[in-house]
């Protein structure tokens, strides 16, 4: 160690002696890494279902009534609406509600919320599943 330092006590070589607190800032950073990288993938999907839900509004019947045709850029708006009128609702209505009948702060713990949330998604498949396998049986006619 008495060869790493010059004779005004600077260091002779960066890379073989560090001190302590940059070594706490280096573990700090490499602290942030997976917040980082979700937070890159969140905002991949995000950005993917804003994508999607033009393209597929663009190959839609997007008419109201003779001359009325909502525009594709505008359907995205719609799951922003949805937001804005269920959180106020599931705020003041099915908090209280939940948390008479669990008698739990949040009205229902953070693993049934996941497990409401994964349940909705297996829900939104059944249509796809049902109409999938219409198709696979319709064409499976055909081919005798």
């Amino acid at each position: 160690m008495e060869g790493d330092l010059n004779s005004d006590g600077t260091v002779v070589d960066n890379w073989k002696l560090v001190s302590i607190q940059q070594v706490e800032e280096v573990k700090c950073l490499a602290r942030t890494v997976p917040i980082w990288a979700a937070g890159i993938l969140g905002f991949t999907a995000m950005a993917q279902q804003g994508t999607f839900i033009v393209s597929q509004a663009l190959k839609m019947d997007r008419h109201l009534g003779p001359k009325f045709q909502i525009p594709a850029g505008s359907l995205g708006v719609v799951s922003f609406i949805v937001i804005g009128l269920w959180v106020p609702f599931y705020d003041q209505i099915c908090v209280p509600s939940l948390r008479k009948i669990t008698k739990h702060e949040g009205g229902i713990t953070l693993l049934q919320r996941i497990g409401i949330g994964m349940g909705s998604v297996d829900i939104q498949e059944k249509p796809q599943d049902v109409e999938l396998g219409s198709k696979g049986a319709w064409k499976n006619e055909d081919s005798k």
